[in-house]
């Protein structure tokens, strides 16, 4: 199979020479446009990558197809839901190719070719590796996910088309939605600055939302400076392919022992500051594992699901638990309630999902004796409206919800009344857990319009990314503040609050 993207080469050399000529009649002092020799290189680069590419696209496709055929189910390429995973995942694996491509010597000796250019433009895109044998490991889960090798291939060079447009600096920003969500050229010139603030940062393939969620993101400020911290000052393709390689191995054999020579290769490229994730690691495998479950979810492979969901109240409690290092017992104990109810909501019929209520019940129970703790009940008295709200959304969805459950309705009654109550109660501990509990809110209406027998196209997805997201927000709140033995004793916000709650509120609104 030819790869797509060689059928858009043509296009390119024809918009290389559109964006050239745009310079010679549209000059711009503070872009820095083409100068020849670069672009020859650039453009010697891309055809050398196309030669050695194609042959090793075929061993690729070997492996693929060889994992793919391992995977405990093939997806339906008929489904949208395989290419809503196929998109996500092949950006995700984008991503962490190239991240990994920044942070390993040996493995940015073969992504250093992209950057060795000291211009930005539509030439620059072109400029390629001729080492392609890296990328592959971070692309062999999609086969384990079934999705079927030639669309790997497919969406990689839909990918790579996206981003050959990033390259230029004649596209200034573009609508902040736009630029939030997917990767432009403002953020893609960022990526290719030298500057030390610029480094390593905005890996994204098509959307720029993977650098937002693991703190890798670096929005366009000061002037871009293009190249590397070392410019390698040669035009030559084969110094261009071959001159950090031969820099590592000068350094290899300068190492002592097997150790050290492991680590020479391991090690940041020259330059590079030390910069970890961010973003915790159990974070990191909490976003993955809903990632996973949604997509069990969207596409009805329960194996998948199983899998997945009864982990996700675990990660969490271990978070907080690490995070805290004492923990908050009233937490712990809601996510245990919820992951018990997580696996009966995995089964089917009538018991299971009373079951499953029943667990929730506890889940809700333990956040509202933990805000309560935190002075939530003088917060309630001092704001009867949303007393009132939250009574009046309790009775409306039971008027509605209740007649079409029918034995069911003994417990959703008790459990939704526990939940608005919670929700309420989580205002006193700020926006994030008062999110927590609205959200929480809409992910059970709509599982509760699912048990009614009320079914519209994603609201299962819904389901479990609104219920994700409120797990996430309300153990977030307590992970950020006081321990269990604090929050017996309040001091400070909650404590003004339980003592002279009027007050209080009257200071938060001459705030406002």
């Amino acid at each position: 199979m030819i790869p797509a993207i060689v059928y858009a080469i043509p296009f390119f050399v024809l918009l290389v020479v559109v964006e050239a000529v745009s310079y010679r009649f549209l000059p711009d002092d503070d872009e820095r446009g083409y100068e020849l020799r670069d672009t020859v290189t650039s453009m010697s680069m891309g055809a050398g990558s196309q030669v050695i590419g194609l042959p090793w696209k075929v061993l690729a496709v070997l492996a693929y197809a060889a994992v793919w055929s391992l995977a405990p189910w093939q997806l339906p390429v008929s489904s949208a839901w395989t290419w809503f995973l196929l998109f996500f995942a092949d950006d995700l694996a984008y991503y962490a190719f190239h991240r990994a491509h920044h942070r390993v010597r040996v493995l940015w000796a073969s992504h250093v070719v992209h950057h060795s250019s000291v211009r930005f433009n539509l030439s620059t895109a072109l400029r390629q590796s001729w080492t392609p044998m890296t990328s592959l490991p971070f692309w062999l889960p999609l086969a384990l996910l079934g999705i079927p090798p030639w669309m790997i291939l497919l969406q990689q060079s839909i990918s790579l088309v996206y981003q050959f447009f990033l390259h230029t600096e004649r596209v200034d920003r573009l609508w902040r939605p736009v630029e939030w969500v997917f990767n432009t050229p403002s953020h893609h010139r960022v990526h290719h600055g030298s500057n030390n603030v610029y480094l390593d940062r905005n890996y994204g393939g098509i959307l720029i939302v993977w650098d937002r969620l693991f703190r890798t993101f670096e929005p366009e400020g000061e002037r871009v400076m293009y190249g590397l911290t070392k410019n390698i000052d040669t035009y030559n393709p084969l110094r261009v392919a071959f001159h950090e390689y031969a820099s590592a191995w000068r350094d290899v054999r300068r190492a002592g022992a097997g150790a050290t020579r492991r680590g020479t290769c391991s090690a940041l490229p020259g330059g590079r500051p030390e910069r970890g994730c961010e973003m915790p690691p159990l974070l990191v495998a909490y976003a993955g594992l809903v990632l996973l479950n949604l997509l069990g979810v969207g596409l009805h492979q329960e194996p998948l699901e199983w899998l997945t969901k009864p982990l996700l109240a675990p990660v969490l409690a271990l978070y907080l638990w690490r995070l805290t290092r004492r923990g908050h017992p009233l937490v712990l104990a809601a996510l245990a309630f919820a992951t018990a109810g997580d696996v009966a909501l995995l089964l089917s019929g009538a018991g299971a999902f009373a079951v499953g209520t029943a667990c929730f019940l506890g889940t809700q129970v333990c956040y509202l004796v933990a805000f309560f703790r935190q002075g939530a009940a003088p917060y309630l008295r001092a704001r009867p409206l949303l007393v009132m709200g939250c009574v009046v959304l309790w009775a409306a969805a039971n008027a509605v919800l209740l007649p079409q459950l029918g034995a069911l309705a003994w417990a959703v009654a008790p459990y939704s009344g526990a939940l608005l109550t919670m929700a309420a109660s989580a205002w006193v501990m700020g926006p994030r857990a008062a999110w927590g509990g609205a959200v929480f809110v809409s992910s059970d209406l709509l599982v509760g319009l699912g048990a009614a027998g009320v079914e519209f196209p994603g609201r299962p997805v819904l389901v479990m990314a609104t219920y994700a997201a409120a797990q996430l927000l309300l153990t977030g709140a307590f992970a950020h503040t006081r321990t269990v033995q604090e929050v017996s004793n309040p001091t400070g916000w909650a404590a003004h609050r339980s003592a002279v709650p009027e007050a209080g509120a009257a200071g938060e609104a001459a705030g406002r």
